[in-house]
């Protein structure tokens, strides 16, 4: 979405146009969810979160500044509420389901290859979620800000409060981090095989 076509979606839902909002809660929702997600470690506390940061975007629609983007301002109210949460409720970490790792959807298209190319790709996630658990909160959420949800160093900066330099090191970091982690369940999965 341009810049312009988000002012003109806000301004309607200033006008009064829940129907705008609905448009973009819809365009968002599963972003918003996903960082919660990974912050809260527990579905049920996320979309109460994810719930929340819609309503506190709407209450505070009024003072959005639009020389952000709204994604980034509403990644902000996520991350800021998702913690609020986890110091209220003292949240114990849940693994998320697997079965969200699993073939989610059959195509079609039924060949061998493309089957065995969908397999891969439900494995991929499946490891790259199990090693993203084992990495500091922190470190999950910066991998998924940067990866998952394609935000610049930029918006980071600005939805966690932490300094440029600091995100590129946490970042590489983690990275590091998330390596050893996929290397080692690599490994065992291999050994398990053989």
């Amino acid at each position: 979405m341009t810049p312009e076509e988000e002012r003109m979606y806000i301004d309607q839902v200033l006008a009064g146009n829940t129907q705008a909002y609905a448009y973009l809660v819809n365009l968002h929702k599963d972003h918003v969810f996903n960082l919660c997600l990974k912050i809260v470690k527990n579905r049920e506390d996320a979309e109460e979160v994810a719930q929340d940061v819609f309503i506190k975007a709407f209450q505070a629609l009024g003072s959005f500044q639009h020389g952000a983007k709204l994604a980034t301002w509403l990644y902000r109210i996520a991350y800021n509420t998702s913690l609020n949460k986890i110091k209220r409720k003292k949240l114990v970490k849940h693994s998320i389901d697997q079965e969200e790792y699993g073939v989610a959807h059959r195509t079609e298209d039924t060949t061998f290859e493309s089957q065995f190319n969908t397999l891969k790709q439900a494995q991929q996630k499946y490891f790259i979620q199990q090693a993203l658990d084992q990495l500091n909160e922190e470190d999950q959420v910066l991998l998924t800000l940067f990866y998952l949800q394609e935000n610049s160093i930029e918006e980071i900066t600005e939805i966690t409060e932490i300094s440029k330099n600091n995100v590129k090191v946490k970042l590489h970091r983690a990275r590091k981090k998330l390596y050893k982690q996929l290397a080692v369940l690599l490994k065992d999965e291999l050994n398990e095989l053989l």
